[in-house]
Protein backbone atom coordinates (compact mmCIF):
# COMPACT_ATOMS: atom_id res chain seq x y z
CA UNK A 1 0.00 0.00 0.00
CA UNK A 2 2.84 2.36 0.45
CA UNK A 3 3.91 1.69 -2.89
CA UNK A 4 0.63 3.43 -4.17
CA UNK A 5 1.42 6.16 -6.73
CA UNK A 6 -0.30 8.70 -4.58
CA UNK A 7 1.78 7.55 -1.39
CA UNK A 8 5.17 7.99 -3.56
CA UNK A 9 3.58 11.26 -4.67
CA UNK A 10 3.34 12.81 -1.58
CA UNK A 11 6.39 11.47 -0.29
CA UNK A 12 8.26 13.24 -3.09
CA UNK A 13 6.28 16.41 -1.98
CA UNK A 14 7.44 16.41 1.32
CA UNK A 15 10.85 15.65 1.03
CA UNK A 16 10.87 18.40 -1.61
CA UNK A 17 9.85 20.90 0.47
CA UNK A 18 10.84 19.88 4.13
CA UNK A 19 14.07 22.74 4.20
CA UNK A 20 11.34 25.56 3.29
CA UNK A 21 9.06 23.74 6.61
CA UNK A 22 12.86 23.72 8.61
CA UNK A 23 13.28 26.98 7.61
CA UNK A 24 9.88 28.28 9.24
CA UNK A 25 10.37 26.24 12.33
CA UNK A 26 14.26 27.76 13.57
CA UNK A 27 12.58 31.04 12.56
CA UNK A 28 9.76 30.51 15.28
CA UNK A 29 12.13 29.16 17.51
CA UNK A 30 14.39 32.18 17.24
CA UNK A 31 11.26 34.90 17.86
CA UNK A 32 10.39 32.32 20.84
CA UNK A 33 13.77 31.57 22.04
CA UNK A 34 16.48 33.55 20.61
CA UNK A 35 18.36 33.48 23.88
CA UNK A 36 20.78 30.58 23.27
CA UNK A 37 21.60 31.87 19.29
CA UNK A 38 22.61 35.50 20.71
CA UNK A 39 25.87 36.57 20.29
CA UNK A 40 25.83 35.83 24.33
CA UNK A 41 24.01 32.94 24.09
CA UNK A 42 25.42 29.50 25.40
CA UNK A 43 25.22 28.42 21.57
CA UNK A 44 28.29 30.15 21.27
CA UNK A 45 27.15 31.11 17.24
CA UNK A 46 30.40 33.49 17.29
CA UNK A 47 32.42 30.22 17.18
CA UNK A 48 29.99 27.64 15.91
CA UNK A 49 28.56 29.09 12.35
CA UNK A 50 31.80 29.38 11.48
CA UNK A 51 32.90 25.88 12.28
CA UNK A 52 29.01 25.35 10.17
CA UNK A 53 30.35 26.65 7.06
CA UNK A 54 33.84 24.77 7.34
CA UNK A 55 31.89 21.55 7.42
CA UNK A 56 29.61 22.59 4.67
CA UNK A 57 32.16 23.01 2.23
CA UNK A 58 34.25 20.08 3.41
CA UNK A 59 30.73 18.23 2.58
CA UNK A 60 30.51 19.76 -0.81
CA UNK A 61 34.36 18.55 -1.41
CA UNK A 62 33.32 14.79 -0.15
CA UNK A 63 30.43 14.47 -2.32
CA UNK A 64 31.45 16.28 -5.72
CA UNK A 65 31.48 13.55 -8.58
CA UNK A 66 34.97 15.07 -10.05
CA UNK A 67 34.74 13.01 -13.07
CA UNK A 68 31.39 13.92 -14.13
CA UNK A 69 32.47 17.93 -13.78
CA UNK A 70 35.36 16.98 -15.78
CA UNK A 71 32.70 15.81 -18.46
CA UNK A 72 30.90 19.15 -18.12
CA UNK A 73 34.42 21.49 -19.14
CA UNK A 74 34.49 21.48 -22.40
CA UNK A 75 30.66 23.05 -23.21
CA UNK A 76 31.75 26.44 -23.31
CA UNK A 77 28.73 27.96 -24.77
CA UNK A 78 26.30 26.51 -22.19
CA UNK A 79 28.46 27.94 -19.49
CA UNK A 80 28.77 30.97 -20.85
CA UNK A 81 25.08 31.57 -21.00
CA UNK A 82 25.11 30.60 -17.21
CA UNK A 83 27.24 32.68 -15.79
CA UNK A 84 26.59 35.37 -18.05
CA UNK A 85 23.36 35.24 -16.49
CA UNK A 86 24.74 34.63 -12.92
CA UNK A 87 26.97 37.73 -12.69
CA UNK A 88 25.75 40.09 -15.53
CA UNK A 89 22.31 40.23 -16.41
CA UNK A 90 20.97 39.21 -12.86
CA UNK A 91 23.00 41.59 -11.16
CA UNK A 92 22.14 44.33 -14.20
CA UNK A 93 18.23 43.56 -13.43
CA UNK A 94 19.17 44.33 -9.96
CA UNK A 95 21.03 47.32 -10.10
CA UNK A 96 17.67 49.17 -12.67
CA UNK A 97 15.45 47.84 -10.40
CA UNK A 98 17.49 49.42 -7.52
CA UNK A 99 17.77 52.25 -9.00
CA UNK A 100 14.08 53.05 -9.71
CA UNK A 101 12.17 51.54 -6.74
CA UNK A 102 14.85 52.65 -4.43
CA UNK A 103 17.03 55.61 -5.70
CA UNK A 104 14.03 57.81 -7.47
CA UNK A 105 11.20 56.57 -5.99
CA UNK A 106 12.33 56.30 -2.57
CA UNK A 107 10.76 52.94 -2.06
CA UNK A 108 12.91 50.59 -0.91
CA UNK A 109 13.64 49.77 2.66
CA UNK A 110 17.96 50.44 2.17
CA UNK A 111 18.66 46.98 4.06
CA UNK A 112 16.29 45.05 1.47
CA UNK A 113 17.85 46.80 -1.26
CA UNK A 114 21.31 45.91 0.02
CA UNK A 115 19.83 41.91 0.50
CA UNK A 116 18.45 42.15 -2.80
CA UNK A 117 21.52 43.36 -4.89
CA UNK A 118 23.63 40.93 -2.51
CA UNK A 119 20.85 38.21 -3.90
CA UNK A 120 21.99 39.27 -7.68
CA UNK A 121 25.69 38.48 -7.50
CA UNK A 122 25.17 34.73 -5.86
CA UNK A 123 26.41 31.70 -7.98
CA UNK A 124 23.85 28.79 -9.02
CA UNK A 125 22.82 26.34 -6.12
CA UNK A 126 25.32 23.72 -5.47
CA UNK A 127 23.17 20.94 -5.26
CA UNK A 128 19.20 21.48 -6.86
CA UNK A 129 20.23 23.33 -9.88
CA UNK A 130 21.56 19.57 -10.65
CA UNK A 131 18.90 17.27 -9.74
CA UNK A 132 16.59 19.30 -11.13
CA UNK A 133 18.37 18.82 -14.64
CA UNK A 134 18.33 15.34 -13.90
CA UNK A 135 14.87 14.62 -13.16
CA UNK A 136 13.98 16.79 -16.53
CA UNK A 137 15.99 14.35 -18.46
CA UNK A 138 18.69 17.88 -19.25
CA UNK A 139 22.54 18.17 -19.48
CA UNK A 140 23.50 16.92 -15.83
CA UNK A 141 27.42 17.79 -16.34
CA UNK A 142 26.66 20.93 -17.25
CA UNK A 143 24.45 21.80 -15.10
CA UNK A 144 27.43 20.19 -12.70
CA UNK A 145 29.81 21.94 -13.99
CA UNK A 146 28.98 25.13 -14.00
CA UNK A 147 27.11 24.76 -9.80
CA UNK A 148 30.61 24.22 -9.22
CA UNK A 149 32.72 26.88 -11.14
CA UNK A 150 30.11 29.45 -10.32
CA UNK A 151 30.67 28.50 -6.13
CA UNK A 152 34.02 28.83 -6.11
CA UNK A 153 33.91 32.27 -8.14
CA UNK A 154 31.27 33.46 -5.90
CA UNK A 155 33.86 33.24 -2.79
CA UNK A 156 36.32 36.57 -4.89
CA UNK A 157 33.33 38.16 -7.11
CA UNK A 158 30.38 38.81 -4.26
CA UNK A 159 32.75 40.33 -1.32
CA UNK A 160 34.04 42.43 -3.85
CA UNK A 161 30.38 43.48 -4.98
CA UNK A 162 28.99 43.92 -1.51
CA UNK A 163 32.04 46.19 -0.54
CA UNK A 164 30.86 48.25 -3.89
CA UNK A 165 27.66 48.84 -3.35
CA UNK A 166 27.62 48.66 0.28
CA UNK A 167 30.85 51.39 1.19
CA UNK A 168 32.07 49.06 3.64
CA UNK A 169 35.19 50.34 4.97
CA UNK A 170 37.21 47.25 2.87
CA UNK A 171 36.14 48.86 -0.41
CA UNK A 172 37.62 52.32 0.53
CA UNK A 173 40.48 51.17 2.27
CA UNK A 174 41.55 48.09 -0.62
CA UNK A 175 41.81 45.81 2.32
CA UNK A 176 41.50 42.27 0.91
CA UNK A 177 42.04 39.98 3.76
CA UNK A 178 38.33 39.76 4.72
CA UNK A 179 38.12 38.29 0.74
CA UNK A 180 41.28 35.94 1.95
CA UNK A 181 39.50 34.61 5.08
CA UNK A 182 36.63 33.94 3.18
CA UNK A 183 38.67 32.18 0.42
CA UNK A 184 39.78 29.97 3.55
CA UNK A 185 36.97 29.92 4.94
CA UNK A 186 35.24 28.26 1.94
CA UNK A 187 37.97 27.10 -0.32
CA UNK A 188 40.46 25.31 1.85
CA UNK A 189 37.26 22.64 3.29
CA UNK A 190 36.22 21.86 -0.49
CA UNK A 191 39.87 21.00 -1.70
CA UNK A 192 40.17 19.28 1.42
CA UNK A 193 36.89 17.35 0.79
CA UNK A 194 38.26 16.98 -3.07
CA UNK A 195 41.38 15.64 -1.72
CA UNK A 196 40.39 13.34 0.61
CA UNK A 197 37.36 11.76 -1.78
CA UNK A 198 39.58 9.48 -4.13
CA UNK A 199 40.24 7.33 -0.82
CA UNK A 200 36.38 7.30 0.46
CA UNK A 201 34.59 7.51 -3.03
CA UNK A 202 32.34 4.53 -2.55
CA UNK A 203 31.42 5.60 1.35
CA UNK A 204 30.89 9.53 0.57
CA UNK A 205 29.03 8.19 -2.27
CA UNK A 206 26.74 6.13 -0.50
CA UNK A 207 26.33 8.79 2.30
CA UNK A 208 25.86 11.30 0.15
CA UNK A 209 22.09 11.60 0.73
CA UNK A 210 22.58 12.09 4.65
CA UNK A 211 25.72 14.46 3.92
CA UNK A 212 23.34 16.91 2.24
CA UNK A 213 21.01 16.49 4.77
CA UNK A 214 23.82 17.18 7.48
CA UNK A 215 24.31 20.55 5.24
CA UNK A 216 20.69 21.40 5.32
CA UNK A 217 21.15 20.92 9.13
CA UNK A 218 23.97 23.29 9.30
CA UNK A 219 22.05 26.12 7.02
CA UNK A 220 19.29 25.67 9.47
CA UNK A 221 21.61 26.83 12.38
CA UNK A 222 23.10 29.77 10.79
CA UNK A 223 19.98 30.88 10.02
CA UNK A 224 18.50 30.60 13.49
CA UNK A 225 21.56 32.42 14.99
CA UNK A 226 21.07 35.36 12.86
CA UNK A 227 17.14 35.52 13.72
CA UNK A 228 17.85 34.83 17.31
CA UNK A 229 20.28 37.64 17.46
CA UNK A 230 18.49 40.33 15.51
CA UNK A 231 15.61 39.28 17.91
CA UNK A 232 17.88 39.32 21.29
CA UNK A 233 18.77 42.70 20.28
CA UNK A 234 15.11 44.47 19.48
CA UNK A 235 15.44 45.06 15.73
CA UNK A 236 11.74 43.28 14.96
CA UNK A 237 10.31 46.01 17.54
CA UNK A 238 9.97 48.16 15.38
CA UNK A 239 7.97 46.48 12.95
CA UNK A 240 9.30 45.42 9.22
CA UNK A 241 5.87 44.51 7.73
CA UNK A 242 6.53 46.74 4.79
CA UNK A 243 10.03 46.07 4.38
CA UNK A 244 9.12 42.05 4.22
CA UNK A 245 6.97 43.07 1.23
CA UNK A 246 8.43 44.82 -0.60
CA UNK A 247 11.04 41.68 -0.49
CA UNK A 248 8.10 39.83 -1.97
CA UNK A 249 7.98 41.77 -4.58
CA UNK A 250 11.51 42.29 -5.78
CA UNK A 251 11.54 38.34 -5.53
CA UNK A 252 8.62 37.82 -7.44
CA UNK A 253 9.77 39.84 -10.41
CA UNK A 254 13.08 39.54 -10.23
CA UNK A 255 12.58 35.23 -10.52
CA UNK A 256 9.69 35.34 -13.33
CA UNK A 257 12.02 37.65 -15.48
CA UNK A 258 15.13 35.53 -15.09
CA UNK A 259 12.57 31.96 -15.36
CA UNK A 260 11.59 33.65 -18.94
CA UNK A 261 15.19 34.89 -20.00
CA UNK A 262 16.49 32.15 -19.77
CA UNK A 263 14.23 29.72 -21.52
CA UNK A 264 14.45 32.15 -24.31
CA UNK A 265 18.27 32.74 -24.16
CA UNK A 266 18.51 28.91 -24.35
CA UNK A 267 16.05 28.71 -27.52
CA UNK A 268 17.64 31.74 -29.75
CA UNK A 269 20.92 30.39 -29.29
CA UNK A 270 19.90 27.13 -30.67
CA UNK A 271 20.70 24.83 -27.81
CA UNK A 272 19.71 21.30 -27.47
CA UNK A 273 16.92 20.31 -25.46
CA UNK A 274 18.90 18.86 -22.73
CA UNK A 275 21.30 22.39 -22.81
CA UNK A 276 18.25 24.56 -22.48
CA UNK A 277 16.77 22.43 -19.52
CA UNK A 278 20.56 22.68 -18.00
CA UNK A 279 20.51 26.73 -18.54
CA UNK A 280 17.28 26.76 -17.31
CA UNK A 281 17.66 25.59 -14.24
CA UNK A 282 21.36 26.69 -13.38
CA UNK A 283 20.53 30.23 -14.54
CA UNK A 284 18.10 32.15 -12.62
CA UNK A 285 18.60 30.09 -9.33
CA UNK A 286 20.74 31.34 -6.41
CA UNK A 287 22.49 29.26 -3.82
CA UNK A 288 21.30 29.53 0.08
CA UNK A 289 24.05 26.98 0.56
CA UNK A 290 26.53 29.73 -0.03
CA UNK A 291 24.41 32.71 0.56
CA UNK A 292 24.00 32.06 3.93
CA UNK A 293 27.62 31.41 4.82
CA UNK A 294 28.68 34.46 3.03
CA UNK A 295 26.17 36.72 4.64
CA UNK A 296 27.01 35.49 7.89
CA UNK A 297 30.80 36.59 7.42
CA UNK A 298 29.95 39.61 5.61
CA UNK A 299 27.10 41.05 7.72
CA UNK A 300 27.64 39.05 11.14
CA UNK A 301 27.96 43.05 13.42
CA UNK A 302 24.81 44.11 11.59
CA UNK A 303 21.61 43.83 13.75
CA UNK A 304 19.40 43.83 10.63
CA UNK A 305 20.90 40.56 8.97
CA UNK A 306 17.90 39.13 8.86
CA UNK A 307 16.20 41.95 6.63
CA UNK A 308 19.35 41.81 4.78
CA UNK A 309 19.16 37.74 4.00
CA UNK A 310 15.21 38.11 3.67
CA UNK A 311 15.34 38.07 -0.35
CA UNK A 312 17.58 35.36 -0.46
CA UNK A 313 15.10 33.27 1.87
CA UNK A 314 12.07 33.96 -0.12
CA UNK A 315 13.86 33.52 -3.69
CA UNK A 316 15.19 29.98 -2.26
CA UNK A 317 11.25 29.51 -1.44
CA UNK A 318 9.83 30.57 -4.82
CA UNK A 319 12.88 28.82 -6.77
CA UNK A 320 12.04 25.57 -5.07
CA UNK A 321 8.07 26.30 -5.99
CA UNK A 322 8.78 27.40 -9.39
CA UNK A 323 10.92 24.23 -10.13
CA UNK A 324 8.06 22.03 -8.49
CA UNK A 325 5.49 23.40 -11.00
CA UNK A 326 7.52 22.45 -14.39
CA UNK A 327 9.34 19.73 -13.59
CA UNK A 328 7.15 17.08 -14.09
CA UNK A 329 6.29 18.40 -17.70
CA UNK A 330 9.89 18.97 -18.49
CA UNK A 331 10.43 15.01 -17.66
CA UNK A 332 7.32 13.85 -19.85
CA UNK A 333 8.40 15.92 -22.91
CA UNK A 334 11.93 14.55 -22.45
CA UNK A 335 10.88 11.13 -22.01
CA UNK A 336 8.18 11.42 -25.24
CA UNK A 337 11.75 12.86 -26.83
CA UNK A 338 13.53 9.82 -26.09
CA UNK A 339 10.56 7.16 -27.45
CA UNK A 340 10.50 8.92 -30.58
CA UNK A 341 14.41 8.76 -31.00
Amino acid sequence: MNDSPRFTSIRKISARYAFLAGVVLVLVLAALFPGPGAPEGWLRTGITTGVGVFLIFLIQGLILPTDALWRGLLQWRLHAVVHGFLFVVFPALALGVDYVAGTRLGWLDPDVRLGFLFLAMLPTTISTCVALTASARGNVSGALFNATVSNVLAVFIVPLWVFRISGLPAAATGDLSLIADIGLLVLAPLAIGQGVRPLVREVANRLAGGLRRVTNGIILFILYAAFAGSVASGFWENGHSRAVGEACVLVLVSLTAMHGLAWMAGRLLGFSREDRVAAYFCAPQKSLAMGIPLGQILFQERPEIVLILLPLMLYHAAQLLAGGLVIGRLAERGAARSDTA
